[in-house]
């Protein structure tokens, strides 16, 4: 809960600059050269495409990776009897030094 709050203050603050960002933002966009065709926009655009892809692909591979481990890790290193239990036990375990683990 306390990362939530943190991350909320920050967005908070994030927001009472949003203005003076945009402004910087406008200003920075007008000093860019102008595109000579529509091919040169095209290009610009594949490429911020091409990167997004990749960094959403990298992005997913990674929690994938994380959560086969965790489950991996909860199977071959119980906790407890009950895997599900386990998994959660061994996940988000600081959950659980405040509540206990309850499936219900």
């Amino acid at each position: 809960h306390i990362s939530i709050f943190l991350a909320s203050i920050g967005f908070l603050r994030l927001a009472s600059k949003w203005p003076k960002l945009m402004r910087r933002w406008q200003e920075v966009e007008q000093q860019l050269p102008e595109f000579s065709n529509w091919q040169e926009k095209e290009e610009l655009s594949t490429r911020i495409k091409a990167v997004t892809f990749v960094l959403i692909t990298l992005s997913l591979t990674e929690h994938l990776l994380s959560t086969i481990s965790a489950i991996h890790f909860a199977n071959y290193c119980p906790a407890t009897s009950d895997p599900i239990e386990s998994f959660f036990l061994n996940v988000v375990d600081q959950i659980f030094f405040a509540f206990d683990y309850s499936p219900w």
